[in-house]
């Protein structure tokens, strides 16, 4: 995920850009994914919240697989956090059902990356050692 959410950066699951590197230029300076906290119904009938991204043209396009908790650096930022999860329960709740299935879910990460396997590249290279028998 890509936030401006500073407050944010030393969570584990995120990753600080800094613009002024090479890779940070390479985002064109900016980038933003909207996304907030929602409650979700769970098959079981639990209720757990998790974050929910959001495409530009304001359809969800995706959730995170797992429940997330509330978190911070200090006791402020974790009241920060804990009024973003009670603005969540201000929204309808979701449920796995309201988030679409990924494209191509029949194809694994490797098959839609266009990545092949070391094994692959080394045939394809002459490089793999063939096993014959003499």
């Amino acid at each position: 995920m890509i936030t401006s959410n500073l407050a944010r950066a030393g969570h584990p699951s995120r990753v600080l850009v800094d613009i002024g590197t090479t890779e940070g230029q390479q985002t064109g300076g900016y980038m933003t994914i909207e996304w907030n906290y929602r409650v979700f119904l769970e098959d079981n009938g639990d209720y757990i919240i998790r974050e929910v991204f959001y495409e530009t043209d304001g359809a969800i396009g995706g959730c995170t697989e797992k429940a997330v908790e509330p978190w911070g650096k200090s006791l402020e930022e974790l009241a920060r956090n804990i009024e973003w999860f009670k603005e969540a329960l201000t929204l309808p709740v979701l449920t796995l059902a309201n988030i679409p299935k990924p494209l191509r879910s029949s194809e694994s990460n490797q098959e839609r990356s266009g990545n092949i396997s070391h094994e692959q590249l080394m045939v394809e290279l002459g490089l793999a050692e063939t096993s014959g028998v003499n």
